[in-house]
């Protein structure tokens, strides 16, 4: 009995081990994606990026993290550069430790992608920054936009 436990423990590894090794290699037709952090004034931002084309940022809402975009990420990257990352304190970024500016961190983490130009960002639900930030990027950072 213990010989035959042992061999599907075995055969379980095994199996798992592909399923790993599976996922582990892009599948056709899925964008590749880069993340990383972004080092900001008193904090880090991990960001994720895939695509080519013109730009698009994904901004969550003040309730999730930037999973929230999973559904729409893949598909925009099919045509586009997507650009989704996650606020400070949600996610993998660090939580605020002082006063900080939601708009120069999106800034901060456009500049650290080499966007120059980016369309409107798409926005969750309208939330605690989504309007101010939209208002904001589009007096601000008009010369950064291509509308």
């Amino acid at each position: 009995m213990r010989l035959v436990s042992a061999a599907v423990l075995a055969l379980a590894i095994v199996a798992a081990s592909a399923q790993a090794e599976d996922a582990a290699v892009p599948q056709e037709g899925t964008p590749v994606v880069k993340s990383g952090y972004v080092d900001v004034d008193g904090g880090r931002l991990f960001c994720e990026e895939a695509g080519e084309g013109s730009a698009v940022v994904l901004l969550h809402d003040g309730l999730l993290h930037r999973a929230s975009w999973d559904g729409q990420f893949p598909a925009l990257a099919a045509s586009n550069r997507v650009l989704r990352y996650d606020r400070r304190g949600y996610g993998l970024s660090t939580a605020p430790e002082a006063p900080f500016s939601h708009i120069r961190d999106l800034d901060a983490v456009l500049s650290a992608a080499g966007i120059e130009r980016a369309g409107p960002p798409a926005l969750h639900r309208l939330g605690e920054i989504a309007v101010p930030t939209l208002i904001v990027v589009m007096l601000a950072f008009l010369t950064k936009m291509n509308w």
